[in-house]
């Protein structure tokens, strides 16, 4: 009877302690996911406010302007590559992309941990994919387009498949194709980013650390340990292995140029010629 008794404490502790643990556990898959959603402000926010120069047909440092002293620079022209997004658009179409699928999934089966997250992640990657065409490079306009235009089809389609047929694994097949895209986005461009020295091709650094976290709670949640859903492990699990490689070239290329040069701000190169190259 007292062996039973001990038993009966150490499965209430236990279970107790799992219960803990999962909920710190779904606490963490829906903030990380949010400040990976939001992490793109830190692409976004150097090229909409940073102060823009203009050139001087005389090569002048500084003039003066309505009485005010304005410094110019020669060697930067207002319409320059160099104070534009130079990430490609994929990063945020995908994003509204994946997470509006991922939305309509989890909304119809009832699951609000993953639901949560995908909603705020697919009104940020809506604002985000809308303002990114006005900082672009002009070599991205035709991939913006044609992303931006098919983020919206296939959540319609997605809409009409789900609440429409009852079917809402089109959603979360194509969320998760599209997840191992948007997890991966770094993977194109860490060739070019080594070549060139430019940090800023991959993101910032914070999105790289934000999305690896993000998959990694993930990856747990959606294990055979918790709660088992093909869908989301393989979208995460590509999104742990491309994250960490970009963050291993970031590592590789601040070792390499030095604390002084290293920068995640856009450097000034010609981005289409580069991609001439590569």
């Amino acid at each position: 009877r007292f062996s039973k008794i001990i038993l009966a404490h150490y499965t209430v502790a236990m279970s107790s302690t799992i219960s803990i643990e999962l909920v710190i556990l779904n606490s963490l898959c829906v903030i990380l996911p949010v400040i990976a959603f939001v992490s793109p402000i830190t692409v976004f926010l150097p090229v909409f406010f940073k102060p823009k120069t203009a050139t001087t047909s005389q090569g002048s440092n500084a003039d003066i302007d309505n009485g005010t002293a304005v410094t110019r620079s020669p060697s930067v022209p207002p319409d320059s590559d160099a104070l534009k997004i130079q990430m490609p658009p994929l990063a945020v179409t995908s994003q509204m992309l994946q997470c509006g699928l991922f939305a309509i999934y989890a909304f119809y089966l009832g699951m609000t941990t993953l639901f949560i997250p995908n909603f705020i992640g697919f009104f940020l990657g809506l604002i985000w994919s809308t303002l990114y065409p006005l900082r672009m490079i002009s070599c991205y306009k035709f991939q913006w387009q044609w992303q931006y235009i098919l983020a919206f089809f296939c959540i319609i389609v997605g809409s009409i498949t789900t609440f429409g047929f009852e079917n809402p694994y089109f959603s979360s097949s194509v969320a998760a194709f599209v997840g191992v895209i948007m997890c991966t986005y770094p993977l194109p461009v860490m060739k070019k980013a080594i070549v060139t020295q430019n940090a800023a091709l991959l993101g910032s650094k914070y999105m790289n650390l934000a999305m690896f976290l993000c998959c990694g709670s993930w990856v747990i949640h959606s294990s055979a340990l918790v709660e088992f859903d093909v869908f989301v492990l393989t979208s995460n699990s590509a999104g742990v292995i491309v994250q960490g490689a970009a963050l291993f070239v970031r590592v590789y290329l601040y070792r390499k140029i030095g604390d002084s040069e290293f920068s995640d701000e856009v450097t000034n190169f010609d981005i289409t010629e580069e991609s001439r190259l590569l």
